[in-house]
């Protein structure tokens, strides 16, 4: 068991973001009769889970869904669909971020101070045109 100050240096998090993951109960602490949270290491595991899917920019309300479907609900089937279609749409999001970044690199390799190019305007043409392309799809 971690008292707050201890899962927050854990963490390298503050204890606020604690207290407000609690509040959203996402972690859910054992409270001492000293009024003392304690956390256990299922919420330990769960905040792991937490920081990682916010470092990859999921946000609280898709953390508690996530969370709510799989350890409150597993066994119902409607709770299970609606995890899958929420899946299905955040691996669509990031393939489409993935080849973002991919067309990025593309263009990264493409600039003048990245290589030497025989025929440098050519070269320029087709990454405006892919600059271009990749403005278009922004929101």
């Amino acid at each position: 068991m971690y008292k707050v100050k201890e899962a927050a240096k854990l963490f390298n998090t503050s204890i606020s973001t604690l207290h407000y993951y609690e509040k959203r109960r996402l972690i859910h602490p054992h409270r001492g009769e000293n009024g003392y949270r304690y956390y256990s290491e299922e919420d330990i595991l769960s905040m792991k889970l937490i920081l990682l899917m916010r470092h990859y920019h999921f946000s609280i309300d898709e953390i508690k869904l996530i969370s709510t479907n799989f350890t409150d609900n597993l066994q119902c089937q409607e709770a299970a669909d609606k995890s899958r279609q929420f899946f299905r749409h955040k691996i669509f999001e990031f393939q489409e971020i993935i080849k973002g970044y991919r067309d990025l690199i593309t263009i990264i390799e493409g600039l003048p101070l990245m290589n030497t190019f025989d025929d440098l305007s050519v070269k320029k043409d087709e990454t405006i045109g892919l600059v271009e392309e990749l403005y278009g799809r922004l929101d």
